[in-house]
C-alpha cells in the first residue's frame, strides 16, 4: 500500500514539474526581444527537452496510478 502511495505522489509530482515548465516556458517567450535575448532563446530549448524527458516519464509511469 506504501508504495502505491509513493508512486501515486510521485506521478502528481511529475505532473506538477510539467505544468510550471509549461509555464515558464510560456513567460520566457514574452520575454524575447529582437536582440541580446539569445540566452533566453537557449533557456527555452533546455526547458523543451527537460519537457519531453518528463512528459515520456509521466506516460511510461501511468501504470503505477492505476
Amino acid at each position: 500500500m506504501e508504495e502505491e502511495h509513493d508512486c501515486e505522489n510521485y506521478a502528481k509530482a511529475i505532473a506538477t514539474y510539467i505544468w510550471v515548465i509549461k509555464a515558464e516556458i510560456e513567460h520566457l517567450k514574452t520575454e524575447i526581444q529582437p536582440h541580446d535575448t539569445g540566452n533566453i532563446h537557449t533557456t527555452i530549448a533546455t526547458l523543451q527537452r527537460r519537457l519531453t524527458e518528463l512528459e515520456k516519464e509521466h506516460t511510461d509511469n501511468k501504470q503505477c496510478i492505476h
